[in-house]
């Protein structure tokens, strides 16, 4: 009879619980009273860097209007919030005396559900432990998400920024395409590198074969052109670059320019690109210079050449700094140029990004300025040198190799020639996000996209005569070489603004599509580790090389050499370029304060009575 007495008054407790209204229930459990002081709109809280994701702000925002508009929000939601008290974890008796394990009911938690108006996604709780101290909490669907209140040593963190698994995971991520992102980015990078392996790939094929010359049978073919020029892709590398720098910095700009031009914020801003940029290239370099030479130096193809002196360990400290690209007879790594020549034209990116930051015409000024300077550059240097329109292995455009090096130096590594296009990717990037909409008529759009296809078909197939001995005339050539970096560069630009704003149509949907994300994450990777590859690759070969048709260096050499930079690519991400990433996020970044904001913008989304109010009409 006791146990049924203690039995019906438990019950009794419980429904009496029911019937108590949320201000009761906080009043008994400080912890969660701090949601009485939860924003009602994300607006005001621009600042809070929570470290979560907006689903699950968005869930703690519901709970909190239900905390501070007790008489304002349904009754489902009350019960909820009720019910999710009910379940949390709380403190037990015994504390003083060493009591630290707070359980709460995993079985209440695990079943709490409201069904939010005008929202796809189901407001639930989850069971989570923190330090054995565990309580529920909105679910919000990403398990990634930290916990409010709790963190992770620094120590810890550091750590699980090597964590391989996670890593991967984190790279073949396809995320889908969000509004407000550069869709085309991603694809861009994919097809660029690709461009750049085919062509070295026959590049290597031709130095290697012992019938090169049989090779100039595919040049009567036009798509040859599309391997002859293979140079752009690597101008459409350096405007991607200036795009998303730009694109970036402006953004940070908006939120805090304080922090950003501060003496601080500049030592940051090169301090960044050079980790970034230096840790995966640092492994490579160092890797080539002590493993590569070692195991390539006894496989066949090698041992009909002259012995060469090691020219990694004897330059290795130029190559370290990215001052290699200046002499090349010291460049270790034959496609490191980019990298040097990169970081060159980012140093000065301050004398356009400041003067655009202050006052945009001036900055504009100054662009077309050095945008102007440095084409003059590049048609005084063809003039006085009498140089080809591009670098070619055949017609008119051959050199000697002594000269080719000279050239090389003067224009296709130099920084202030190849500087055209990475102008005009500032500018770009500054113009998508100064501006968050513009309307194009619909002809305009058309006549754009023809002008600007018109450009890039010219600059692949304009020499195709000239690559077959015809020779052109010194004001052609200059004009050739200096113009069509930045005909290139105003394709690219229209194809990048067109579908930002949303006038790409097919072309937008194809280039946006989620699956070239993760294959873009590896492109810097991969740009690394292919020529090593390509030469190994090469170097397999027992007997002589002959070249026969373009299919052979396809199928023999290109694909197999694709899938193995995309291996290497995921590993050299993987273990050095993420985890460096990370471990300068968590060491190098300032933390965000608190603080509260005046600034009145309406949110796409807010919290009213427990509704989800979206002024797009889109959940």
């Amino acid at each position: 009879m006791l146990k049924l007495k203690e039995f019906n008054e438990k019950i009794q407790y419980s429904h009496k619980f029911i019937d108590l209204d949320i201000s009761t229930l906080l009043s008994e459990l400080k912890p969660f009273e701090q949601l009485r002081f939860m924003p009602q709109k994300v607006a005001e809280m621009p600042n809070m860097d929570f470290n979560i994701s907006t689903e699950c702000l968005e869930d703690l925002m519901i709970v909190g209007t239900a905390a501070a508009n007790k008489s304002a929000v349904s009754s489902d939601l009350a019960t909820f919030v009720s019910e999710m008290i009910d379940a949390i974890a709380k403190e037990p008796p015994g504390v003083r005396r060493g009591a630290q394990n707070f359980f709460g009911f995993k079985q209440e938690c695990d079943i709490i559900k409201y069904t939010v108006p005008n929202r796809k996604r189901i407001l639930q709780t989850s069971y989570s432990r923190a330090y054995m101290n565990a309580y529920g909490k909105p679910n919000c669907t990403n398990t990634d998400d930290p916990i409010i209140g709790f963190d992770i040593s620094l120590g810890l963190k550091l750590f699980l920024a090597f964590s391989f698994y996670t890593n991967v995971s984190e790279i073949l991520s396809a995320p889908k395409f969000k509004k407000g992102q550069i869709g085309p980015i991603n694809c861009l990078r994919v097809f660029s590198m690709l461009w750049v392996i085919i062509s070295h790939t026959v590049a290597n094929c031709i130095g290697y074969t012992n019938n090169a010359l049989d090779y100039i049978e595919i040049l009567d073919y036009p798509l040859s052109e599309i391997i002859e020029n293979a140079w752009f892709s690597v101008d459409t590398f350096f405007f991607i670059g200036g795009v998303l720098l730009s694109f970036m910095w402006f953004k940070n700009y908006e939120k805090d320019k304080r922090i950003l031009i501060s003496p601080s914020g500049w030592i940051l801003f090169y301090v960044h690109r050079f980790i970034r940029l230096s840790a995966p290239y640092y492994i490579l370099l160092l890797s080539y210079t002590y493993l590569f030479g070692p195991i390539t130096q006894n496989m066949p193809l090698f041992f009909t050449r002259e012995p060469e002196e090691n020219i990694c360990k004897k330059y290795l400290w130029k190559n370290l700094l990215y001052f290699f690209n200046f002499n090349l007879d010291e460049e270790c790594l034959a496609h490191a140029w980019y990298l040097a020549t990169d970081l060159q034209m980012y140093i000065f990116t301050p004398l356009i990004l400041i003067p655009l930051a202050m006052n945009p015409i001036f900055g504009w000024i100054i662009a077309c300025l050095l945008l102007f300077l440095s084409t003059a550059a590049n048609i005084v240097t063809v003039y006085v040198k009498d140089y080809p329109a591009t670098q070619g292995f055949f017609g008119p455009a051959k050199m000697p190799y002594k000269d080719i090096i000279v050239y090389d130096r003067l224009i296709y590594y130099a920084a202030w020639i190849r500087c055209q296009i990475y102008i005009m990717g500032l500018l770009v990037g500054w113009v998508l996000q100064k501006y968050k909409r513009i309307r194009i008529n619909s002809l305009l759009n058309f006549a754009c996209w023809a002008l600007g296809a018109a450009f890039m078909l010219t600059d692949i197939f304009g020499l195709f005569h000239y690559f077959r001995g015809h020779q052109l005339p010194i004001f052609w050539r200059a004009a050739y070489s200096s113009l069509s970096k930045p005909a290139w560069g105003l394709g690219l630009t229209w194809l990048v603004v067109s579908c930002y704003y949303g006038y790409g149509g097919p072309i937008n949907q194809f280039m946006s599509w989620n699956i070239w994300v993760p294959l873009g994450r590896l492109s810097y990777c991969a740009y690394l580790v292919h020529y090593p590859i390509i030469t190994y690759v090469f170097a397999l070969e027992k007997n002589p090389m002959f070249f026969s048709s373009i299919w052979q260096i396809i199928f023999n050499y290109f694909i197999p050499v694709v899938a193995i930079t995309g291996i290497f690519a995921l590993l050299l991400s993987a273990m050095v370029e993420v985890p460096v990433g990370k471990l300068e996020m968590l060491l190098l970044k300032p933390k965000a304060q608190i603080k509260p904001t005046n600034k009145k913008t309406e949110p796409s989304w807010e919290i009213q009575n427990g509704f989800v109010k979206n002024s797009d009409n889109q959940f």
